[in-house]
């Protein structure tokens, strides 16, 4: 049987992260997606990287991380023949999906107006930071800009440390696959109605929708929210990471009997009968004094030793890993999570991909290919969509198209 998106076909305009991340869900799931890039140059993404990645120009860790499974088209967009090559792909396309800035791809030719005309039946993606109208429409936003401006950073960090933002792109991620889950919902749509859409998908907004709850506790409670390191908003000493004897652990026992076995396990069950400590909210009266007690029981053992024998105690507790344990860790062999190896063209070398985060009993995602080479399908991916042999030699000599190698 075929994955869910066999045979789908999708037109990728999209650069670094945010977009990436929603043609590879799709990527994964089956779907043909055709990055188009500028030749001998490609996308903006394979150019931001370490001064110490080893991996060959144009194909940098950031680049490498999102577009696996895709082929790459390299055509001049500001050429004039390109116009006229990517309405015919477009004319045959399920999916459009772009994430310049507003306003960008409609000089180049490429909006959902011009496309939708020939083809009413496309689903038409923009990804942007601020979304396709307002004050803000225009303006260019990465990652960390964005957890600035939605208040993300102003829940992460402490008084000492002042705001922080996360150490990973959460935001770009997120919008990531809340665009891929746009995309199928309105591929299902079209599936009943035969009609295609628009969608305007914002990174403010997933920043925004992410925090729905701290948003919630806002609004019920009237309290803004503080900065409080590695607790929650709550304040609850037994939701907080502690040093132990050899490295960290966290510890995330929420409800009362969760804390009460807590108290059991590390052996300061005397506590429980301390009125200071009784109940959930002497407990965070006291937070400060109970904190300082379970440090010190937590002295006597290793956060390995802890997360087994708090385990047993039903307590919800894991070691703070490094992200090299994070990878090495047996869990993650049981879950078909890394794909490959994977050997890109131009490496001496092969590299492990993610795969999508979640399996399916049948046809579930996978990685077809290693991220590709700026222009690796050019010729393959215009005979798939109709050119002829002379069309893709003219445009391969007049410079609208490149072919690598």
């Amino acid at each position: 049987m075929p994955r869910a998106f066999e045979g789908l076909k999708v037109i990728d305009f999209t650069q670094v992260l945010a977009g990436p991340v929603a043609t590879q869900q799709l990527a994964f799931l089956g779907a043909d997606v055709v990055k188009v890039e500028t030749p001998g140059i490609g996308e903006s993404g394979r150019h931001i990287r370490h001064a110490a990645d080893p991996s060959p120009a144009n194909m940098g860790a950031i680049f490498l991380s999102v577009n696996a499974g895709k082929r790459s088209l390299a055509i001049d967009l500001k050429h004039p023949d390109a116009k006229t090559v990517m309405h015919r792909l477009a004319a045959q396309a399920d999916v459009v999906v772009q994430n310049f800035k507003a306003g960008v791809i409609d000089k180049l030719g490429f909006s959902y107006e011009s496309l939708s005309k020939q083809n009413p039946k496309l689903i038409y993606c923009s990804i942007s930071g601020y979304g396709q109208k307002g004050p803000r429409a225009n303006a260019a936003a990465y990652d960390p800009a964005v957890q600035g401006s939605s208040g993300m950073m102003h829940l992460t960090g402490t008084e000492e440390s002042g705001p922080l933002r996360t150490g990973f792109a959460s935001v770009d991620i997120g919008t990531g696959l809340y665009a891929a889950i746009a995309i199928s919902g309105a591929l299902y749509r079209r599936s009943h109605t035969g009609n295609g859409q628009f969608l305007d998908v914002a990174m403010l907004d997933t920043a925004m929708s992410m925090m729905s709850l701290n948003f919630m506790m806002l609004s019920r409670t009237g309290i803004e929210p503080v900065l409080t390191g590695n607790q929650t908003q709550l304040r609850l000493p037994t939701v907080d990471v502690f040093p132990t004897g050899d490295g960290y652990i966290q510890i995330s026992a929420f409800t009362d009997a969760q804390a009460r076995a807590l108290c059991i396990g590390i052996g300061i069950e005397g506590l429980l009968a301390d009125e200071r400590f009784a109940d959930e909210k002497n407990r965070i009266k006291n937070r400060q004094l109970m904190r300082e007690l379970m440090i010190a029981a937590f002295a006597k053992r290793s956060a390995f030793e802890w997360q087994a024998h708090l385990g047993e105690c039903k307590v919800p507790a894991s070691a703070v890993l490094s992200l090299p344990q994070a990878l090495a860790q047996e869990q993650l062999q049981h879950r078909d999570f890394l794909s490959g190896p994977l050997t890109p063209y131009g490496f001496e070398d092969s590299i492990r991909c993610f795969n999508a985060p979640y399996d399916a009993s049948v046809d579930g995602p996978s990685v077809d290919m290693p991220p590709p080479a700026v222009g690796q399908h050019s010729e393959a991916v215009l005979t798939e969509f109709g050119f002829s042999a002379k069309e893709i030699a003219l445009l391969i000599d007049n410079s609208v198209v490149a072919q690598t190698p």
